[in-house]
């Protein structure tokens, strides 16, 4: 009998990947799951700084909880909200920049906690349960809980994540004057409150829809979200629409999209709310991807009539493969 291998298999696909359908079958045989970035420009820069983090989060069973993207003109300088309660035990506070000659050198990013207290690269030292790393294109902030040890309820509420951009034209080349910071905030949390979620297809035709579930949980089981409930969609051609999201028997919140006439990727984006038992505003994000593509009789399309249905037919021989080496891996 073929057990489920201890390994979970999280698969991105690069643009717009026409094999979902295989990269679908080893994801959800190891309880993982499979995203579509679609083109990576514009809005979805950070796209997959995001993907990986959400998955990171997933392998740890943690929650994601924050994601926007933002710009910010020279002098410049905002803040970033994210709610934790009582059923937060740890943050990553993380923020990704588009670098250049201008930036990490005049940007700054520091914490600021429910109870006013300010953590920057300065004063970490002074937290033993907080420490702050800065990468090549990131920076982020771990943070255990209580991070204050005479203020143990001080990290419940509204965190804000402060970015600055201070460059004024001090820098002596002519073309870095002006320059504006361009990033995105991101929080995961080890929590009790997760939220998970998926998008079925039972087919990748066009006009065939889609079924968004949402799982939220607290302590394990189901938990109800402040309404509305809904996720953002953006199609193939840049286009956002709303869907909402009712909750069924089982706790779950479904929403079905049926406009699906175009090829490509489907990025859905949830942003939700809820209570925590101690009446703390909490909040959780999940991204999820569905795709649409046209077959030939050979197989995927490929976008090239000529040899699309052999390329793709190849490459899914070969993630059978996969597939079989992880069921003969579960059986052992």
């Amino acid at each position: 009998m073929t057990k489920t291998p201890e390994q979970r298999v999280f698969a991105v696909g690069l643009g717009l990947n026409q094999l979902e359908d295989e990269l679908n079958q080893i994801a959800s045989f190891t309880n993982g799951v499979a995203q579509i970035t679609g083109d990576l420009v514009l809005q979805k820069e950070f796209i997959l700084q995001k993907l990986y983090v959400q998955i990171l989060s997933d392998i740890s069973d943690e929650a994601f909880v924050k994601d926007p993207k933002y710009v910010l003109a020279p002098g410049q300088k905002r803040s970033t909200s994210v709610f934790l309660g009582e059923v937060d035990i740890s943050a990553d506070f993380i923020i990704v920049y588009r670098e250049n000659s201008v930036f990490p050198k005049y940007m700054n990013v520091w914490l600021e906690a429910p109870n006013g207290v300010i953590i920057n690269q300065g004063n970490i030292g002074s937290f033993p349960n907080a420490k702050m790393q800065v990468g090549s294109q990131h920076i982020y902030f771990r943070i255990q809980f209580p991070v204050f040890p005479t203020d143990l309820q001080g990290h419940i509420g509204r965190w804000k994540v402060w970015v600055e951009n201070f460059n004024k034209g001090q820098t002596t080349k002519e073309n870095d004057r002006g320059v504006s910071l361009v990033y995105s905030v991101m929080c995961k949390a080890r929590s009790d409150f997760r939220l998970g979620g998926r998008i079925e297809q039972n087919t990748y035709h066009p006009s065939s829809p889609m079924n968004i579930v949402l799982t939220p949980t607290l302590y394990g089981l189901p938990v109800k979200l402040n309404e509305p409930v809904q996720v953002e969609l953006e199609k193939p051609d840049g286009a956002h629409r709303t869907v909402m999201l009712a909750r069924n028997g089982s706790g779950q919140y479904e929403g079905l999209y049926a406009e699906t006439s175009l090829t490509g990727a489907y990025l859905f984006t949830a942003n939700v709310n809820a209570k925590s038992p101690q009446g703390n505003y909490i909040t959780r994000f999940r991204q999820m991807t569905g795709i649409i593509y046209r077959e030939h009789k050979g197989g995927h399309d490929s976008g090239n009539d000529n040899d699309g249905g052999e390329c793709c037919n190849k490459l899914s021989k070969k993630l059978d493969r996969i597939i079989k080496l992880l069921e003969k891996k579960g059986k052992r």
